[in-house]
């Protein structure tokens, strides 16, 4: 799976970067960090991948549910994440977010519990329709 690359855009303007791609925070010193994962199906591998890069996560990050927890919920892994939030991850309802399968239901709680600071948004594969997450 290719890098995220960072884009920019500006505040109050949507943009959807290409799957796979990263678009870096809005203007300001708050924006929103954008990872779009879409066109897809994502491994549980690609999506640690995707985040590591997409959030600058140290080398030593953990690639697990704890770990994740801890970088979105609590913060401090990341001086990049914590400055640029919430983060948006926008991924298809297919490979590990398929519907049933219970690994994509814990990782999507992670981003429920966390506050607002982060945010999974799953859409139909190829409809585009967007899928209501529910815990």
């Amino acid at each position: 799976m290719p890098q995220p690359k960072a884009k920019r855009t500006k505040a109050g303007h949507s943009q959807d970067p290409p799957a796979a791609e990263a678009a870096a925070p809005h203007d300001g010193p708050r924006g929103e960090l954008l990872l779009n994962l879409r066109g897809t199906a994502l491994t549980e591998g690609d999506l640690w991948d995707a985040l590591a890069a997409g959030c600058k996560l140290p080398r030593w990050f953990g690639r697990n549910l704890d770990a994740w927890h801890d970088t979105l919920v609590t913060g401090g892994i990341s001086q990049y994440l914590d400055a640029h939030e919430p983060l948006v991850v926008r991924a298809d309802a297919a490979g590990v977010f398929a519907p049933g399968n219970g690994r994509g239901r814990k990782l999507a709680s992670v981003f429920l519990e966390s506050g607002g600071r982060g945010r999974l948004e799953l859409y139909s594969p190829g409809g585009g329709a967007r899928m209501a997450l529910q815990e």
